[in-house]
């Protein structure tokens, strides 16, 4: 748990509710939403935790999907590498139809690997945060057509 509050409290700036958390916060937000389990990414080689999914399933048929990567781990191919594992182990769910995120505008590296990996804008409303209105984009991925 501990490592999910810092990488998630390194990350904040990226996610739609940017507060910092202590691991009694984080539990709670994990069980109100997402789930009360994460996933833990760890690099190829050294086995060193780099990062973390949140994962929500909307219904049978959709997944809602969310990775924060380590910032000393980002810009280096690590999130096309998980994402391409990620998506060969969801397509052995047949009944898993559509991937499902959403990523703030200004966040404009996760867009670009999210349309490059297959991702499309379905929605883009604005939103407040902090008192700040922002641009969310909702975006989709069709699997197991």
């Amino acid at each position: 748990m501990d490592f999910f509050v810092n990488l998630r409290n390194l990350v904040r700036q990226h996610l739609h509710d940017p507060r910092e958390f202590n691991i009694d916060e984080a539990k709670i937000w994990l069980q109100t939403n997402i789930s009360s389990d994460y996933l833990i990414v760890s690099d190829n080689d050294s086995e060193t935790k780099i990062g973390y999914w949140r994962i929500k399933l909307l219904d049978k048929f959709n997944l809602q999907i969310g990775l924060d990567i380590h910032p000393n781990f980002q810009g280096t191919g690590n999130a096309t590498r998980i994402y391409t594992c990620m998506f060969k182990h969801w397509e052995l769910n047949k009944d898993l139809k559509l991937l499902s995120l959403q990523v703030l505008s200004k966040n404009t590296r996760a867009i670009n690997l999210y349309k490059k990996m297959g991702f499309i804008i379905k929605n883009i409303s604005k939103i407040e945060i902090n008192g700040e209105i922002v641009e969310n984009i909702d975006m989709t991925k069709v699997i197991n057509s």
